[in-house]
């Protein structure tokens, strides 16, 4: 949006964070202080106190109503959002039964580029000739009865969730310059119109809870600039269309809690491809395509709580995978495939709840791994793997519920959080984890001893008591900065400590 109006967003937006008046947050929004927020209301309000249809920009919903209903929209008002509140809340104003808005209403805002109004609102009549330099415009609107087209010339961003009675998107035929469309929660959309595919321009597209919605038209390959497509929360979206390995840009393909039943070898062509998202996805069945094995810039792959049965074998080529989640897969089992020693970037594991019963022997290569989660699945049968100290940024270990664990592995220094089910009548030694906040046990039969617990065992703590330990037995350590908040022993009747030095 700032793009299309001209104010250079890629050096703007590093010099405002430089100088530390925003951040980026982790799922890529920007973050003001409220103070800061506060200064610029100021700013704007300072353009005129006494009239708001001269200011820049109105929040306040009070003020906007006032300016809409009494027809005093002026070509200084460049964005409205009233969701900033007001004295009365925007809400209250909303369930009035005068808050329907006409074009004539919106004809003199000739410089409006954003628009964002609330559930509530309603536009009605022509609005054509009527806010030609939009580029942004959210309204769930819970009815379509006017003609949004006459809007559409330049406009960048649409979003039109939550419209109840939007059943088809012909009416898109005219927005060609569109660069996001979000469509979440229109319950009664059944189809997509073809004519998506003539905008050339659009990176982002949202099609989220869409009961309704069985499938995407071919045209979806014509769309060679986008970048982001969301069809999650679908439940008949039973599959998508093969042009989608057309996307060569795609980076986020998000298709989780849907009804797909099979990844197509298209996958692997939109080389691109950041992240796969097919959580959910409880009729997705089988072994992933060995098309995956080209996804070389894929960061996240999210199988969880799917039918997939097996990664392909050739899934250590994707060099730049981070994130791993395959917990809940009941149907992936065995041994995942060798070349996953070659994930140099892996950092998050998660196998929990699964049938894998090994894992590959070059385990200990990814050095970036900080979370590995095995908890409540087959792995390990018997010994667990011995590169797992080679492990030097792990952090989190989760062994807990693996019941044919016969003793844990030699574990990596660094560890913060280790959760543990074995057999074994003793454990090793963890007097080296001066890291560890978190520690739980559970064991089927009498542990002999627990050699060298942490220093970081202190009186202070706040540990859950082991059975069959006196507080008055734990040594007391001093001067130590560390302290192992949560301890705790399941399982077993008596434990006998040889060392809390």
């Amino acid at each position: 949006m700032w793009d299309a109006c001209g104010f250079f967003p890629e050096e703007g937006i590093e010099v405002l964070r430089f100088m530390s008046l925003i951040k980026i947050g982790d799922y890529q929004e920007l973050l003001m202080h409220d103070q800061l927020r506060d200064l610029g209301r100021e700013i704007v309000h300072e353009e005129n106190r006494r009239e708001p249809r001269n200011r820049s920009r109105l929040w306040d919903s009070e003020e906007v109503k006032k300016v809409l209903k009494e027809n005093k929209g002026t070509r200084n008002i460049e964005a409205i959002d009233p969701s900033g509140g007001s004295s009365k809340g925007f809400g209250e104003i909303a369930k009035q039964d005068d808050n329907i808005y006409t074009g004539e209403q919106f004809k003199n805002l000739t410089s409006l580029r954003f628009l964002r109004m609330e559930e509530g609102a309603h536009l009605d009549g022509d609005f054509k000739d009527s806010m030609e330099e939009l580029k942004w415009l959210r309204w769930p609107i819970r009815r379509m009865n006017f003609k949004i087209e006459e809007t559409a010339k330049k406009l960048k961003f649409l979003d039109l969730s939550f419209c109840k009675s939007l059943e088809n998107t012909e009416f898109l035929s005219a927005f060609k310059n569109l660069e996001v469309l979000i469509l979440n929660f229109c319950g009664e959309l059944r189809q997509i119109d073809s004519s998506i595919g003539d905008m050339k321009d659009l990176v982002r597209l949202e099609l989220r809870s869409h009961h309704r919605l069985t499938k995407l038209p071919e045209e979806i390959g014509k769309l060679k600039k986008l970048e982001q497509l969301r069809v999650e929360y679908t439940s008949n979206f039973s599959h998508y269309t093969g042009s989608i390995g057309s996307l060569r840009n795609l980076e986020i393909l998000n298709i989780a809690y849907s009804g797909i039943e099979e990844l197509l070898d298209e996958i692997g062509r939109p080389r691109n491809l950041r992240e796969l998202h097919v959580c959910g996805c409880a009729k997705l069945g089988g072994k992933l395509p060995e098309s995956m094995g080209s996804l070389r810039n894929l960061e996240i792959l999210n199988i969880a709580e799917s039918g997939v049965e097996g990664l392909p074998h050739g899934i250590g080529r994707s060099r730049n995978l981070r994130e791993l989640h395959a917990c809940g897969c009941a149907k992936l089992g065995g041994k995942l495939p060798e070349s996953m020693g070659s994930l140099e970037n892996l950092e998050i594991l998660d196998i929990s709840g699964t049938g894998v019963e090994e894992l590959p022997n070059g385990i200990g290569r990814p050095r970036k791994l900080r979370d590995l989660n095995a908890s409540y699945c087959e792995y390990p049968k018997g010994e667990a793997s011995e590169s797992m100290c080679n492990l030097s940024s792990l952090q989190r270990l989760d062994f807990l519920g693996c019941e044919s664990l016969q003793s844990p592995p030699d574990l990596p220094s660094n560890l913060t959080y280790l959760r543990v089910t074995c057999q074994s009548r003793k454990l090793p030694s963890l007097s080296h984890l001066t890291r560890l906040k978190e520690l739980e046990v559970i064991c089927g039969e009498f542990i002999e001893c627990i050699q060298e617990l942490p220093s970081t065992l202190l009186k202070n703590s706040e540990c859950s008591q082991p059975t069959g330990v006196e507080e008055s037995e734990l040594p007391q350590s001093q001067n130590t900065p560390f302290k192992l908040e949560i301890l705790k022993f399941g399982g077993c009747e008596s434990i006998e400590i040889l060392d809390v030095s």
